[in-house]
């Protein structure tokens, strides 16, 4: 029996509001704050959605990398989390103006094993780096997402990297606003609350 598209339809239920794909899948968290956050990737199938949702595999290998044995989905799992661990360890330490060198060289140790998966490829005149992710080598998938956040790190975009403030967050986001005031990840979500505690409070004062 041919094995289904992973689903991805959970994902309209969460905001995707990083900016970035490595961002992204950073905030696959509930909350960075809580102690023990709801984790938004529970399985294989939930991270190979992922994927397909932000559009860095295609819809054949998600389906072939759908139908890995019990044991390698696990293990797809575990090497996925673990990698979303360390992107935000780097990206924090960023912030917070701290080098994790620990994580860096973790990182590190993930693109020099993933290099064997990309390739420089020719389109129509151009260059461009390829990842190329296959169910015979299963954590090939991460190399869409480590690379991306390799690219960020180097960009002049990662000065526009904040964290949210929001109490019950910790998100992650590029503030692409004009002159660099957006503060919540979402003003749906953590604006939105913080401009109700706000109001509660002003009305406490007032009686």
């Amino acid at each position: 029996m041919k094995k289904q598209i992973p689903d991805t339809t959970w994902l309209d239920h969460i905001e995707i509001v990083g900016g970035h794909p490595a961002v992204d899948f950073i905030n696959t968290v509930h909350s960075y704050t809580e102690p023990t956050p709801r984790d938004y990737l529970e399985s294989a199938d939930h991270v190979l959605g992922w994927h397909l949702h932000q559009g860095l595999i295609h819809v054949e290998s998600a389906r072939r990398l759908a139908s890995l044995s019990p044991v390698k989905r696990k293990k797809l799992l575990t090497d996925s989390l673990a990698l979303r661990a360390t992107l935000y360890a780097v990206f924090k330490g960023h912030i917070d103006a701290r080098s994790d060198a620990p994580a860096l060289a973790c990182l590190n140790r993930e693109l020099e094993t993933l290099a064997r998966w990309r390739t420089l490829d020719a389109d129509a005149g151009s260059f461009a780096w390829h990842c190329h992710v296959t169910p015979e080598h299963p954590h090939s998938l991460l190399g869409p997402v480590a690379f991306a956040a390799a690219e960020l790190l180097r960009s002049k975009d990662l000065k526009r990297l904040k964290v949210c403030p929001g109490d019950d967050c910790g998100w992650l986001f590029l503030d692409h606003s004009r002159n660099g005031s957006r503060t919540w990840c979402s003003m749906k979500t953590c604006g939105n609350i913080a401009k109700q505690r706000r109001h509660r409070t002003r009305q406490v004062h007032a009686d």
